[in-house]
């Protein structure tokens, strides 16, 4: 409020009279007359006049002479305003208490003449008070009201306000998934169940270049928050904040009021469950009620019947129920000595040289699938012109772009899927080095290394340690495992101290998802496998290709190149495809087939272009009958089909 002193008020004059209401003694000129006499009796200086001649009170705050009049209140032009009557300056309380709010702030006085209320007087004093009192109720009920409003609109799925979190997004007030976020997310549940290190996790999300929304590095708090996020299992949790007592935090409302609604997920609620209860556990070691870690294999070493093993004051292991024993510095030799002995059998380089070369012809499968759909993109276009200039009728023009829709559709799919296995492939590469150089270290400086530092490295690179009453197991990390073939280690009871034993065979695995009526090559590949008892990695080795493309054939995840197809055949012993030959298409296709030979290539054989074979193929284009003749005779003459049945 304004303090009285010495220096006169200055005040404004504000005249706002309706259309109806300009007769006499109620038109402006009368307004500004009755308060430029209680001006002058008061001493004060009139420096603004305020006229909003015919407009209604009830909506008054947006008139250009109301923002003028605001506009000086707050500059201090005026600190003082002068109207006949309370309803002449607004009708709407709503705006009348924003009026009493805005002069309350700049320390300016309302005055009106008939109604004696004057802020710069005590009884004026009591007025203001009674309307800021009025305007904070207004705004605890408007308050209150949203509030209530809020869970409703929650369970109807509608947005509350602010960002969705990394994965989603809102589109037409629909809460979906971000596409080119949603990897992201179900990357840090796959980084973490292989690390179960939450800070690991954050340094390899940023060494692949991922980042924030808002561009920042990954954090262990941004991952930990990510992870217990339920929105990525289905179940998007809204209405459970509300603002503290000082109004700068936020605080968690009881469960009870919290809503709960259905979304789209991104990952299982298994994966999502078995992340939490790890990171439970977590939490639980590192609280101050629970225990640290008194020894390196603490919490990690589990007995055969898959219980936790404990150490007792004699510093050994035990299992409570099966009583399998073995001291804490037996385990701990063996484990170091086991990881030395499979470090010691890693080539680092050809390892890497390995997986570069992999995702080297990945990366030409892809240029290549890349140049065969630019190719059928010029023929769909070619054809299009063709109909354009009547050249092809308009059922051929309809059927063949029909084919070549879906050949590009085929194609879109497959390139997108094989871009996803090329950049795991690179993720993969980049993780590959620094596990093994953690290992590395484990083992080089085992004797001198700080007691913390191993057991986070122990942590990072091991998943399981299993004792029984005659061997022990160590299941390390993915990658690193995969790396040291997953060697068993036997432990003898008998001698004095345990004795080493690799054991370098892998066990076959009972038969999944066996394909008792297979449809695809890759279901005949995985029938064959099983039945002949051959595990993929053996297969790929009879194949001369890599494990993982055995793997993706196995799945439908992508088809064999056709360079494969006749060590393929050969292997099943018997033509997976089934082509009449009878026609000239079908003859050149099955010759292609049968002797793993591509388009390209055939095309160089008969010196025509590849478009010209495809076309030949698909029935779209037929030579003439002597061009027909003398193909056939080429490709008798250059026969070098491999018939499975012979071998």
């Amino acid at each position: 409020m304004i303090k009285k002193n010495k220096n006169p008020i200055k005040v404004g004059i504000w005249i706002r009279v309706s259309t109806d209401m300009q007769v006499k003694d109620e038109s402006p000129e009368h307004h500004e007359l009755r308060a430029r006499h209680y001006i002058n009796a008061k001493g004060w200086d009139l420096v603004k006049i305020y006229r909003l001649d015919g407009v209604s009170g009830k909506n008054v705050m947006k008139h250009s002479e109301a923002e003028r009049m605001l506009k000086d209140v707050r500059s201090g032009e005026i600190n003082g305003l002068v109207f006949s009557k309370l309803s002449r300056l607004a009708r709407s309380t709503k705006e009348l208490l924003e009026f009493a709010d805005i002069f309350k702030s700049a320390n300016a006085n309302l005055i009106s003449i008939s109604e004696n209320i004057d802020t710069s007087s005590p009884a004026g004093m009591l007025f203001f008070t009674v309307i800021s009192a009025m305007a904070e109720w207004e705004r605890e009920e408007i308050a209150s009201r949203v509030s209530l409003s809020i869970p409703i609109r929650a369970k109807l799925g509608k947005p509350l306000g602010g960002q969705a979190i990394l994965g989603y997004s809102w589109q037409d007030k629909q809460f979906v998934i971000n596409e080119s976020e949603a990897p992201i997310r179900k990357l840090i549940y796959e980084i973490f169940l292989r690390t179960l290190r939450k800070k690991t996790t954050a340094d390899e999300l940023n060494k692949l270049g991922y980042r924030t929304r808002k561009g920042a590095r990954f954090s262990d708090t941004t991952v930990t928050r990510l992870l217990r996020d339920t929105t990525v299992k289905g179940e998007r949790i809204v209405n459970y904040t509300k603002s503290a007592a000082d109004g700068k935090r936020t605080a968690l409302k009881p469960k009870s009021e919290w809503t709960i609604t259905k979304c789209p997920q991104i990952i299982s609620e298994q994966i999502w469950n078995k992340v939490n209860s790890i990171l439970d556990e977590q939490e639980r070691r590192s609280s101050g009620n629970g225990r640290k870690s008194a020894y390196l294999l603490s919490g990690i070493v589990k007995c055969s019947c898959s219980k936790k093993m404990y150490v007792k004051s004699n510093k050994v292991y035990h299992c409570r129920d099966c009583r399998v024993k073995i001291t804490v510095g037996d385990i701990d030799t063996i484990f170091c000595d086991f990881l030395s002995d499979c470090i010691s059998h890693i080539d680092t380089a050809k390892l890497i040289e390995k997986s570069i070369n992999l995702l080297g012809r990945k990366q030409d499968l892809f240029k290549e699938m890349i140049n065969e759909k630019i190719a059928l993109e010029k023929t769909r276009q070619r054809h299009m012109e063709m109909r354009m200039a009547d050249e092809i009728t308009r059922e051929d023009f309809v059927g063949s772009l029909h084919t070549l829709n879906t050949q590009v559709a085929h194609l879109e799919d497959f390139l997108q899927g094989l871009q996803s296995e090329m950049d795991l492939e690179v993720r993969q590469n980049s993780l590959l080095e620094e596990q093994i150089k953690e290992a590395k270290i484990l083992v080089k400086n085992w004797p001198i290394l700080a007691f913390e530092r191993k057991r986070s490295i122990i942590e990072t690179i091991t998943k399981l340690v299993s004792i029984s009453e005659k061997d022990i197991r160590i299941e390390f990390s993915v990658n690193l495992h995969n790396l040291l073939g997953g060697k068993n280690i036997q432990y003898n009871d008998s001698n004095i101290s345990p004795r080493l034993f690799f054991d370098k065979k892998l066990q076959i695995p009972a038969p999944q998802n066996y394909p008792k009526n297979p449809t695809t090559i890759g279901e005949h590949i995985r029938k064959k496998r099983i039945d002949s008892g051959l595990t993929q990695t053996e297969l790929a080795k009879i194949l001369d290709v890599s494990t993982d493309c055995i793997t993706f054939w196995e799945n439908n995840r992508s088809k064999p190149q056709i360079t494969y197809y006749p060590r393929i055949h050969h292997f099943l012993g018997f033509y997976t495809t089934t082509i009449d030959e009878t026609n000239f298409h079908g003859r050149l296709r099955a010759y292609r087939l049968k002797n793993g030979i591509s388009c390209k290539e055939m095309a160089r054989l008969l010196k025509v272009d590849t478009s010209t074979v495809r076309a030949w193929e698909k029935g779209l284009n037929i030579p003439s009958q002597k061009r027909i003749d003398v193909i056939d005779t080429l490709l008798q003459q250059q026969h070098c089909t491999i018939c499975p049945s012979s071998k």
